[in-house]
């Protein structure tokens, strides 16, 4: 399932507006474009958060990627159209038929412990991810493309692939890319996940869990004159709703992941600004398609015949989202407009089950990061899949 743009709306108020515009980029990992922003102050943001770890090398719940970008650079960086731009890593040459990345990272750049990035740090925190004893979920992405990572000099570093992937870049703009001290790492321990240091332009102070998220100002962050904020909490909304109230009463200053039937109570209310999402947020389901039973190209067909993307939108978005033809929406580089989606069309879903061999149904586990709109997403899909037999 997927719908295109306008479908989230960003709510800051307009007090800080300024301010929420930086900061928004960074919470999103891309860069500010506030026309004259303010220097200093503290930014209270609301978000939908059920983290369970702020060690990048174990994260795997949805909501620690904002706290994430803020504390951890990752080695490139994803543009609003999903494109891959420099970050850590400045430059980058592709050798030996694609076999063979060397990165050029940028110079003078220490982690908020005043140890030095480099890259030895680079190469440490690849081969940990991927070391079988350390367990880390991100192991099963990047074991299937590198085979090995070497350090040239202090400031380039090859990653030497199985076979060529444009997958490498995308994953080192996300969680397997963010750079993780090598000396607090060891030093910390289990205390990591609450203690985390990165080069990131926030250091994480205080992690309340259930609550809040404290965040300062890193005084060496290696980009000059930023932040311009002095502090970030990030306070846990129990959805959408709360967050709209607090919004109202001034406890927040922004509130992330809105859809427009959450904004209904403020569209017109004076001193709050909504900044609506044109691309870069859809949403879909995924499975795991090179293993059983999704690997059962009838089956993942008889799923998309199931679904009624515009009752989704109807009902979730009040009709103000786009309905994607295709796989991925407008404005991304990838996007093919030769590439359709599947019609609804329940009875040829039916039809399809049955020859995926489950003329009886198929049942099936869903699971849903503890978001608002993604949760609404997952009530109607049931009710839709349901009826085809799909539980």
């Amino acid at each position: 399932m997927n719908r295109g743009e306008n479908e989230m709306q960003s709510v800051p108020m307009g007090r800080r507006q300024a301010l929420a515009g930086l900061t928004g980029a960074l919470l999103a990992g891309g860069t500010a474009q506030a026309a004259t922003p303010t220097r200093g102050g503290t930014l209270n943001v609301g978000l939908d958060n059920d983290a369970k770890t702020y060690d990048p090398i174990f994260s795997v719940q949805f909501t620690e990627r904002h706290v994430l970008y803020l504390v951890f650079d990752t080695l490139v960086r994803y543009g609003p159209d999903f494109s891959i731009r420099p970050d850590m890593a400045t430059s980058w040459e592709t050798l030996s038929d694609g076999k063979c990345i060397v990165f050029t990272l940028q110079e003078d750049v220490t982690f908020q412990d005043g140890t030095k990035f480099d890259a030895a740090a680079v190469k440490w925190n690849i081969d940990q991810r991927m070391d079988m004893t350390v367990n880390s979920p991100q192991r099963q992405l990047l074991e299937p493309i590198v085979a090995s990572v070497d350090v040239i000099d202090p400031l380039h570093v090859a990653f030497n692939l199985i076979a060529p992937s444009p997958v490498l870049f995308s994953l080192l703009g996300e969680r397997p890319g963010f750079m993780v001290s090598p000396a607090a790492w060891k030093q910390r321990g289990p205390e990591f996940a609450s203690q985390p240091v990165g080069t990131g332009a926030f250091v994480l102070k205080q992690w309340t869990r259930g609550s809040q998220v404290v965040l300062e100002r890193n005084p060496t962050y290696w980009q000059a004159g930023l932040p311009y904020l002095d502090r970030i909490v990030v306070h846990d909304l129990a959805g959408s709703v709360i967050g709209v109230q607090r919004l109202l009463t001034g406890e927040v200053d922004y509130v992330g992941e809105l859809t427009p039937t959450d904004i209904r109570p403020i569209e017109s209310r004076a001193g709050i600004t909504l900044k609506p999402i044109k691309v870069g947020r859809w949403y879909f389901s995924q499975w795991h398609v090179d293993s059983a039973p999704f690997d059962n190209a009838k089956l993942r067909q008889a799923f998309a015949h199931a679904i009624d993307r515009d009752r989704l939108n109807e009902i979730t978005m009040r009709g103000q989202g786009s309905v994607s033809d295709g796989p991925t929406p407008k404005g991304l580089w990838w996007y093919d407009p030769t590439v359709k989606s599947a019609p609804y069309d329940p009875a040829h879903a039916k039809a399809l089950l049955a020859e995926a061999g489950y003329p009886n149904g198929f049942e099936y586990e869903l699971s849903t990061p503890q978001v608002t709109v993604f949760q609404q997403i997952n009530q109607l899909l049931q009710e839709q899949l349901g009826a085809v037999g799909i539980k």
